[in-house]
């Protein structure tokens, strides 16, 4: 329907309804729609705040060093690529690679050149005292500090690839022991009589290990053969070996007598009248299975009597818990142990040295007269063998076997 057209000297009444269709109403279509389009994309345009419409440059771009021929040819595009352009509203189902241009080809090259320019000829540096003051004022035993991105791009331009991530168990000890190992206090020049005592103790219990080792392999091999006064002679190996040999050959008369009494057969001789009648074989069967029937019923009765043992069994299972936690403790303190103790890798293994103590007799009271135990270069190289830094050997020299000159030399 048209809208009807009116004169201009013609004046209607605004309270009719004829004057209602000629307002123009455009205006207010145009920010209606509008206003439409904004729900339908991002929003009220009315309702964002400032960071959200604005973006601040906080970056300032070096445009002297651009003559004004680049920054006109890099707002130029060529003619040609707008072919390739996509000028349709629906996106592009594969994805596509942006096309380099000339110039951004040629930038590139230079920056290649000037990478290269650098590391072949570096420029000076000149010494600066603001980095000098900051660097007295470092912790020289504290944490090591993680590599600055400078660093990371000059190793880049030298090497061209990347540094390998090296795995966490390289800086791993191999084994917890200590470096050097604190000697026990009664082994002092002048040890406390307390700590003495404990480390003659302790070398007791040593002594006492070995004793029992050595009585085991005697008590294996040394017991289980006869002394040399017991040892067996010519003549009772001769009498041993012809044993049975040389019997007598006809029996005396004990022997003939225990003959005739022994049974011919094994089983029991048969007699007719006692044999079972029918009766006696009834009750024979009812007895047993009266008897099968009360060792089921005492079992059945046995089972229902276990609910009155509960008792029992909630003792039974606080003794397993006192176990199983005694257990976890022994293995807790297994596997700490484990820690020091030197890993097998090979066939050979580091002994224990002795324990180096001096007797009660053997205390001095000053130092000019102290004789030293043990050797110091032993127990560095033994302590190294033990953290393995060193690899487990017995240093052995064979023997030189020097061979005879069956001729005479010329």
């Amino acid at each position: 329907m048209d809208e009807p057209t009116f004169s201009k000297r013609r004046k209607l009444a605004r309270n009719k309804k004829k004057s209602w269709r000629g307002i123009d109403i455009s205006a207010t279509e145009e920010f209606l729609e509008d206003q439409r389009f904004q729900l339908r994309t991002t929003g009220l345009v009315a309702e964002k705040t400032d960071d959200q419409l604005f973006i601040v440059e906080r970056t300032v771009k070096d445009k002297s060093a651009e003559s004004v021929a680049t920054r006109r040819k890099a707002k130029t595009e060529l003619k040609c690529y707008s072919n390739l352009a996509n000028s349709s509203r629906i996106q592009c189902p594969r994805k596509e690679y942006p096309v380099a241009s000339n110039f951004e080809s040629k930038a590139v090259h230079r920056e290649v050149c000037s990478a290269r320019a650098t590391r072949r000829k570096p420029a000076p540096q000149k010494a600066d005292t603001t980095t000098q003051q900051t660097a007295t004022a470092q912790d020289l035993w504290g944490e090591e500090k993680k590599e600055t991105a400078d660093v990371e791009e000059h190793f880049m331009q030298v090497t061209k690839r990347t540094r390998v991530q090296t795995p966490k168990h390289v800086r791993r000890k191999a084994s917890a022991r200590p470096a050097v190992e604190v000697p026990h206090p009664g082994s002092s020049i002048n040890p406390a009589y307390d700590d003495h005592q404990d480390l003659l103790l302790k070398a007791y219990v040593v002594e006492q290990k070995k004793d029992k080792a050595e009585r085991k392999i005697f008590n294996a091999l040394d017991a289980r053969f006869p002394c040399v006064s017991e040892a067996p002679t010519q003549a009772s190996w001769l009498a041993e070996m012809s044993g049975g040999l040389f019997d007598s050959e006809h029996p005396s008369k004990e022997e003939e007598e225990g003959d005739i009494t022994k049974p011919i057969s094994i089983n029991p001789p048969v007699n007719r009248e006692k044999k079972k009648t029918p009766s006696e074989r009834k009750k024979a069967k009812a007895a047993k299975l009266l008897g099968q029937h009360m060792q089921q019923q005492k079992k059945v009765k046995g089972r229902e009597n276990k609910v009155f043992s509960i008792i029992k069994i909630r003792s039974e299972l606080a003794r397993e818990t006192r176990e199983m936690k005694k257990n976890a403790v022994l293995k807790a303190e297994k596997q700490e142990n484990k820690k020091y103790a030197p890993k097998k890798l090979g066939k050979f293994k580091v002994d224990e040295p002795e324990m180096e103590l001096k007797l009660s007799s053997e205390l001095v009271p000053n130092l000019r007269s102290v004789k030293p135990e043990g050797n110091l270069l032993e127990d560095r190289y033994r302590s190294m063998m033990l953290s393995l830094l060193l690899s487990l050997c017995v240093c052995s020299r064979k023997g030189i076997c020097w061979k005879t000159a069956t001729g005479l030399c010329r």
